[in-house]
């Protein structure tokens, strides 16, 4: 990753502070930056900007979780995945019951 990216791993911020750090990442593919893998593809389970949660489906795995570390990175992810067309869910129930009628691996 670009060594010019604040990294703010394991801190506590208020959603305030994460919105205003996150737009470093503005006008920045976040998928390529923190590098694009074609065997998980990521979605958004989101209810709120403080209630979300970044997934993958794994040709592997099946449907995992992955939270960065840094919240300001991660929630820059979960925007950007809102912003450019990935799946977008209630709950991981909706999820799982999108990924089965197309047939992905939900394991």
């Amino acid at each position: 990753m670009n060594k010019n990216y604040k990294n703010y791993d394991s801190e506590r911020l208020p959603i305030e502070d994460i919105k205003k750090f996150a737009k470093q990442y503005e006008e920045v593919d976040v998928w390529e930056l923190i590098g694009e893998d074609e065997n998980e593809f990521p979605f958004l389970i989101w209810n709120s900007e403080i209630d979300f949660n970044v997934m993958y489906w794994s040709k592997r795995e099946g449907i995992i979780p992955f939270t960065y570390k840094d919240p300001v990175l991660n929630y820059a992810f979960a925007i950007w995945l809102k912003e450019n067309a990935h799946p977008v869910f209630k709950s991981l129930e909706d999820a799982e019951k999108y990924a089965m009628d197309r047939d992905w691996p939900r394991i």
